[in-house]
């Protein structure tokens, strides 16, 4: 028997319980310490990580193409080191090592042809860009995501 998928749409709050529930599969080395973590003007931080080597990871997510991604990660990363003193005290015990940058993982269905050229030009950051495809078929769900580019 052939079980037929098609591709959909998700909801923001699902594709975040998904990406909670299995950060090994964007990252092996990867837990996240908090979520939606407000920084004030410049939004919530979707996911805050850190690897096993100490490195903080910012991911932002969205549902649909966004360009704007990338900038918001941006600011992230620059609210996280105005604010390094509040993020040491608050994840004191999560042996963050804050002599390194932070790293990105943008995760997005797709990510245009512009934005993936801002990223190359970007080499003073890690930076990866994950796509995402949903997939339904009668009683079940899918997720696939696939590395489209990683920066050094």
């Amino acid at each position: 028997m052939t079980t037929i998928f098609r591709k959909t749409q998700i909801k923001k709050e699902k594709l975040r319980e998904i990406i909670l529930k299995n950060p090994g599969y964007l990252q092996t080395d990867l837990s996240f310490i908090d979520l939606q973590i407000g920084s004030g003007e410049d939004g919530l931080i979707d996911f805050l990580g850190v690897d096993k080597s100490g490195r903080l990871l910012v991911l932002d997510f969205d549902v649909r193409e966004n360009d704007t991604l990338l900038i918001t990660a941006l600011s992230h990363m620059q609210w996280l080191k105005n604010n390094e003193t509040l993020v040491k005290r608050l994840f004191f015990s999560e042996n963050i090592d804050f002599t390194k940058t932070p790293s990105v993982m943008l995760i997005a269905p797709s990510f245009s042809r512009k934005l993936k050229a801002a990223v190359t030009r970007l080499d003073s950051i890690s930076l990866k860009l994950v796509s995402f495809s949903y997939i339904l078929a009668e009683d079940r769900d899918a997720i696939l995501f696939e590395d489209v580019l990683n920066s050094p």
